[in-house]
């Protein structure tokens, strides 16, 4: 009896997927894997969330169809009564966002403009932070002189 398989996905997410080793697999599991319904359980406020989502995603598998939902059920509940979420569901909405982010960066490549009012504090905060400035007139002062300072005079002094 053969050993149990790690699945193709858990390779590729680890960085050990190797064509050569698991090229057949793969294209056995794409054929199989790429969903592209709505699931039943949801409902039908959030379906239509859901397909606009699905829509513009890249295809996905099963794996990552219960946090699209998770995501589907959030927005669908910020848009028709925002104030009925609290932080922790704003929270886990913003972590689905970049989850979801990661997934098409690595499908198209890097997406080079944030996408909401934080996403551009936070590039500013970075960009500010990685610049040199120069220093306060504070930070001079608290710069210790040497005792034993030569002084510079001219030949005629």
């Amino acid at each position: 009896m053969p050993a149990h398989r790690k699945p193709i996905s858990l390779h590729q997410l680890h960085g050990t997927y190797q064509p050569c080793r698991h090229g057949e697999r793969a294209t056995k599991a794409s054929n199989t894997s790429q969903r592209r319904t709505v699931p039943q359980w949801l409902p039908d406020n959030v379906k239509l969330v859901y397909r606009k989502l699905m829509d513009t995603l890249p295809p996905l598998n099963a794996v990552d169809e219960t946090p699209l939902a998770q995501m589907a059920i959030l927005k669908t509940q910020l848009q028709e009564n925002p104030d009925s979420m609290n932080s922790a569901q704003h929270g886990q909405l913003r972590q689905l966002a970049g989850m979801i982010r990661e997934w098409v960066k690595d499908y198209q490549g890097v997406i080079e403009e944030p996408l909401d009012d934080y996403e551009l504090w936070q590039a500013r905060r970075r960009q500010c932070k990685a610049e040199p400035r120069p220093l306060t007139d504070s930070q001079l002062n608290s710069i210790p002189l040497p005792d034993n300072l030569k002084s510079i005079r001219g030949p005629d002094d």
